[in-house]
């Protein structure tokens, strides 16, 4: 889950932002996981690793966030058990989040991303200078937005940096890490390494 527009400002320390509350399939009833509609558990928790894996913990909390893993990893903490079929590489797996014809981009996907051909916003203005505001993102070619989300941090799965860096995960590991395209007011990181563990937005894109 993101973060919650309205609890996103100027003064906001950190710029981390209160979690949208997750609703039932009636659209009324809050889920039940905590008073936030969802909850965050470090791996290291007792019942979260089987075997040096979470992944059974995973499937039985879809909702839950693991994060603090050693080596930058929700699925284990050691080095020997990280299992880089989760992020599907060259081709789309089960694991993919995406519908079907859809996948999570490949690294290498937004290199053409320039200042120029996706600028940056603020509060509906093209600038590389400003403050932090929900409305913030980048537009690539008038064709696709990518709005200033943060991320959930890897080592308290908190949301940070909302309204001023936005992420987008690719399907591409690097050694412990997997890679990211990463942006800002006046930046651009088109390969980022980044721990697993941390929460970011996935872009479908057509296979």
């Amino acid at each position: 889950p993101g973060a919650d527009g309205s609890t996103i400002g100027e003064t906001t320390v950190g710029n981390n932002a209160t979690t949208v509350i997750i609703y039932g399939a009636d659209g009324t009833s809050i889920l039940t996981e905590n008073s936030t509609g969802y909850k965050y558990v470090t791996i290291s928790t007792s019942g979260v690793l089987t075997e040096n894996t979470s992944i059974n913990y995973s499937i039985k909390h879809p909702l839950t966030f693991i994060y603090g893993g050693s080596i930058y990893d929700w699925y284990t903490t050691s080095s020997g058990y990280q299992n880089h079929i989760l992020w599907n590489q060259s081709k789309k797996s089960q694991y993919d989040p995406c519908p079907d014809g859809w996948c999570i981009a490949e690294d290498g996907t937004w290199n053409d991303y320039t200042s120029q051909s996706a600028p940056y916003y603020i509060q509906g203005i093209a600038t590389e200078s400003g403050n932090y505001y929900q409305t913030n993102g980048l537009l690539y070619n008038h064709i696709s937005w990518y709005p200033s989300t943060g991320y959930r941090g890897q080592a308290s799965g908190v949301v940070t940096n909302s309204g001023n860096l936005g992420f987008s995960w690719s399907s591409t590991t690097d050694d412990i890490h997997a890679l990211d395209l990463n942006f800002g007011i006046g930046r651009f990181n088109h390969s980022k390494p980044d721990s697993r563990a941390c929460g970011m937005p996935v872009r479908c894109i057509q296979e």
